[in-house]
């Protein structure tokens, strides 16, 4: 029972997470380009440019409303705090693969 209960979570998972591709090109090309190439709105870092870690912890800081950096914070934190763990670690993985 505790293998099914596993299995249902992990694909309960994967279902309700949007794909990173999805959320770079209806979301982040906006500000940061289609291949994450560009400095959002002049200000930013490229984020193209930086690892998944650095990545990762960016995006859990603006959804937790504890980064605000150039400025963007607030424009961060309310795109940051519609997504959900899973798909912050799928979009930190996928952002450097676009380089």
């Amino acid at each position: 029972m505790k293998k099914n209960s596993v299995i249902l979570f992990l694909l309960s998972t994967l279902l309700s997470a949007r794909e990173a591709s999805s959320i770079v090109s209806s979301v982040c090309s906006e500000c940061h380009g289609t291949k994450m190439q560009e400095s959002g709105l002049g200000a930013s870092l490229i984020v193209g440019a930086l690892d998944s870690q650095t990545i990762y912890k960016s995006l859990k800081g603006y959804k937790y409303d504890k980064r605000d950096s150039h400025g963007m914070g607030s424009t961060m934190q309310e795109k940051a705090s519609e997504l959900s763990d899973d798909e912050i670690k799928a979009l930190s993985e996928y952002i450097p693969t676009l380089r």
